[in-house]
């Protein structure tokens, strides 16, 4: 011991030497290295898997995963459509993190070497005090049914019982089995931290929300703006109250934004794929070129066209494509140039507008399509029509209009029209076939209820029948 503590060199005022620690260092990695056997340690690290399947008692109806993260939608890339959506996602995070860590450190062999260490009752006194300040049992208030709480409750009383703690942290008999985790025990502790947390998440997340709402992109300049101070008292409610994480993609049909984001994401598409190949020199790679155009031109007016709504959008498209039409009918080869990409771009942006309205809107534009490719297919039989439309083709509508070629011109745009066709049939299908689901349930409720199925009464199968089965049994016998 003397050798050692000379070597070590410790005197009053060197804890803080280089030298000391240093070679403290040295005598730690020695003794870890050359022991048979390692110290033990207080409390080992176990590897555990961090995800967001997990309870909180801040909002209990909100546990799997696709309840919580926006960014589980479109390939996990669903985050990236919303400042919004990341902020609720980053928000559920911390939240999710923390109860994890909680659980992770909250290790019931430790806890019970601590209780035999320093004695039964002392501990039990001293981890009562240092629990009962931030202590809540789960209730009704953290949006969980009155079977769930209470279930919730023996299994925290269940938990707690070897350390003599009941769920309300009163002391009871000391229980001889110790328990293999803790993790209700873990939700309760780790509800403050969360709340905590909810507190300075949300008003990042209503400041954003707000800003994608009004669709404005300068959310990042007001987020470093000051912010009130956190809540922690009203933090559960206004995170039970926000449901953002209830946002879907499906749910943007008609918006500016997704029908922005469509056309950007079929231009980067189309970018990457011209660049990805090694085309050769001739028409291909003009042909490369000239879709790449198109696409960056699209993506950057709809940059600004999206903006005006769905019916402004669809104007600027309608617009668009007149424009191009008219100088791709001019006779100077360069405004034809122009106006084909024009054209391309317009067909394009109009078809995105037309794809991200709501129902209604697109049963209408789709009756007008099929109309428009019914015109296209009396193209070649009608001047009025082929002039306008397809004078720029030369010879290939003068061959049309004497009868040659009219038959590969009807299968295209056969295949046009296949679309309007198919879609209507489908619906129909699925109508048919949900209709049958619906006679099959009601005729199997009916038997089930009759007692044909258990051999029961029909009385005393009726009156454990659910009041919504009631409603339906009653439709089917009418």
């Amino acid at each position: 011991m003397t050798t050692l503590l000379n070597w070590l060199a410790l005197t009053p005022g060197t804890e803080e030497d280089d030298v000391v620690q240093a070679r403290l260092l040295a005598l730690h990695v020695a003794t870890r290295g050359l022991l048979a056997q390692a110290p033990s340690v207080d409390q080992r690290v176990d590897l555990v898997q961090v995800s967001a399947d997990s309870r909180t008692l801040l909002d209990m109806t909100r546990r799997r995963s696709w309840d919580k993260l926006t960014g589980m939608q479109a390939s996990y890339f669903g985050a990236f459509y919303k400042a919004s959506w990341r902020a609720s996602d980053w928000m559920w995070g911390r939240i999710d993190g923390a109860g994890w860590l909680v659980q992770c450190l909250l290790d019931p062999v430790r806890l019970e070497t601590l209780r035999d260490i320093v004695g039964p009752e002392q501990f039990r006194n001293e981890l009562t005090a240092a629990l009962k300040p931030g202590w809540r049992k789960p209730d009704e208030s953290d949006r969980c049914t009155p079977a769930e709480a209470a279930q919730l409750r023996d299994e925290l009383a269940a938990e707690l019982a070897f350390l003599g703690l009941d769920a309300d942290l009163n002391p009871v008999e000391f229980a001889h089995h110790r328990p293999v985790s803790l993790p209700v025990t873990a939700m309760v502790l780790a509800r403050t931290r969360q709340a905590e947390i909810a507190a300075e998440e949300l008003p990042v997340v209503t400041r954003t929300a707000r800003y994608d709402a009004d669709d404005r992109r300068d959310v990042e300049k007001a987020l470093a703006e000051d912010r009130p101070p956190p809540d922690v008292a009203k933090a559960q409610a206004q995170f039970q109250a926000c449901r953002v994480s209830a946002e879907k993609i499906a749910g943007e049909q008609g918006t500016a934004r997704l029908t922005r984001t469509l056309v950007a994401l079929g231009a980067a598409t189309v970018n990457a794929g011209t660049v990805a190949f090694h085309l050769p020199g001739g028409w291909p790679r003009t042909a490369a070129t000239i879709l790449r155009t198109v696409a960056r031109s699209t993506a950057r007016v709809s940059q600004g066209a999206s903006r005006l709504g769905p019916a402004g959008s669809l104007a600027a498209g309608v617009l668009a494509l007149l424009a191009g039409l008219v100088l791709g009918n001019n006779g100077g080869a360069v405004l034809q140039w122009i106006g084909l990409p024009i054209l391309a771009g317009a067909a394009i942006y109009l078809a995105t507008a037309l794809l991200t309205t709501g129902h209604t809107a697109r049963k209408l534009f789709a009756a007008l399509g099929a109309l428009i490719v019914a015109a296209l297919l009396l193209a070649a039989f009608l001047p009025p029509l082929a002039h306008p439309f397809f004078g720029w083709l030369g010879e290939v509508v003068a061959g049309w209009r004497e009868g040659r070629g009219a038959v590969w011109w009807l299968a295209v745009s056969g295949v046009l029209i296949l679309p309007a066709l198919v879609m209507p049939a489908s619906a129909v299908t699925r109508r048919l076939t949900a209709r049958k689901e619906q006679s099959r349930k009601q005729k199997s409720l009916v038997l089930n209820v009759g007692g044909t199925a258990t051999g029961r009464s029909p009385r005393s199968q009726a009156t454990k029948t659910r009041p919504r089965e009631q409603a339906t049994l009653e439709r089917a016998k009418h």
